[in-house]
């Protein structure tokens, strides 16, 4: 038999908006988010590295933490760490 936890309905309906959005304000924050700090060193780092435009950037980023993302606001703490890592030890320019 599974155990299946069923969610709080009344927290569920908190957890958005009138608008129907869901809204982070009423959401537990699972994991650290990308810092302002590694936001800058990524995009200053994967400009020395060529990466110029937008798909670039994050097709090499995407490809670095082994999931799709449109945005590196997207990215965890650790994953950033991740790409920050790779991208000052070359990793970018090996074939």
């Amino acid at each position: 038999m599974i155990d299946v936890e069923i969610a709080d309905p009344q927290k569920m309906r908190e957890a958005f908006d009138p608008d129907g959005q869901l809204t982070t304000a009423n959401t537990p924050k699972l994991v650290d988010q990308v810092t302002p700090a590694q936001l800058k060193k990524l995009s200053i780092l994967l400009r020395e590295q060529g990466f110029d435009t937008p798909e670039s950037k994050h097709g090499f980023t995407s490809a670095a933490i082994n999931r799709d993302i449109l945005s590196a606001k997207e990215l965890t703490k650790d994953e950033a760490s991740k790409v920050i890592e790779i991208l000052q030890n070359g990793a970018a320019d090996a074939d």
